[in-house]
């Protein structure tokens, strides 16, 4: 941490928002991520009364993410709303994407604090008029690009969710997948929107229990992937926190479907990635393994079960 002070006396704050995506967002070193924006702060100047920094506004939305991704959710709540005062002070304008992000943030903050969805709601709701607002300017922008339509939509399909109106959710999700489909361009940003549209379709159909629609969606979304992968190799992709989710959700659509092999093959891909050294992560190994044996137990393999739960609680 001296060492990261000596840079960061030096250091723009660009120059302290690339050094921490790179050294830590993608390594998921969250812990000692936390640490080191946390010395940035301190060494940052404070704007002025009444003034701005949209830089350490952003320090401070990393500095809430990382909290949050280690379960830290009070103080992922107290940065967040450090960031949210330096946007508000800024050109609404310019910062209107920046806040409707960080809303959103805050509302999914709110549930995990036990404050009930009412106050969420309220938060969703802001991050919500901004985005269909600037949706509506996207679509009606003669030059708009596929990228950034696909944005735009897939901010607006997220925020139908959490109203809990998932036609219209769904609807948009497809619009996605319409522009995907007439892009030549195999520009990452569009296939990544197709990529998560499709796993969101998936994962709406596999809450209404439409197994096979939920993993035709989540097979399309693999395979984006491995495209996106293939076609921007120079980018250095790193989706695997994405994969892991898509071979969880195959696996319980597979389980819904009372096909227990193919449940644990899904399961244990997943499991492969979780447990490898630069992704693992406690809570989400013995989630999987708690997924594993629920698999077992139907299948009345209960020593195999409580050997998998066993390893879920020693997480």
């Amino acid at each position: 941490l001296y060492r990261s002070s000596a840079f960061f006396l030096s250091a723009t704050g660009s120059d302290i928002i690339t050094f921490f995506c790179s050294a830590f967002f993608v390594g998921e070193a969250w812990t000692a991520g936390t640490a080191v924006l946390g010395v940035a702060i301190k060494l940052i100047k404070v704007p002025k009364y009444g003034e701005t920094d949209k830089e350490l506004a952003l320090i401070w939305e990393y500095h809430g993410d990382s909290s949050f991704k280690l379960a830290e959710y009070g103080e992922a709540d107290i940065s967040y709303k450090r960031a949210t005062d330096l946007y508000q002070k800024g050109d609404q304008d310019e910062l209107k994407e920046s806040l409707a992000r960080i809303m959103l943030k805050k509302g999914n903050t709110q549930i995990l604090l036990g404050h009930g969805s009412s106050r969420a709601k309220l938060y969703y709701n802001v991050s919500f008029q901004i985005w269909e607002t600037v949706l509506e300017k996207d679509r009606s922008t003669e030059d708009v690009t596929n990228a950034r339509l696909c944005h735009s939509l897939y901010n607006v399909a997220l925020l139908y969710i959490k109203k809990g109106e998932i036609d219209v959710a769904e609807k948009l999700f497809k619009e996605i997948l319409d522009v995907a489909e007439g892009d030549t361009t195999d520009d990452f940003e569009v296939i990544e929107y197709a990529a998560r549209a499709n796993t969101s379709i998936g994962n709406i159909r596999n809450v209404a229990d439409k197994y096979d629609e939920a993993i035709a969606h989540y097979e399309a979304a693999i395979e984006l992937r491995k495209q996106n992968l293939e076609v921007n190799k120079e980018m250095d992709i790193d989706d695997k926190e994405e994969m892991i989710g898509l071979y969880n959700n195959l696996g319980k659509a597979y389980f819904g479907k009372k096909e227990p092999e193919k449940a644990v093959k899904f399961f244990r891909k997943a499991n492969r990635i979780l447990t490898s050294g630069r992704h693992k992560n406690g809570l989400s190994v013995a989630e999987n393994w708690v997924q594993m044996g629920n698999v077992r137990f139907k299948e009345k393999e209960y020593e195999d079960a409580r050997e998998l739960y066993n390893d879920a609680l020693r997480m």
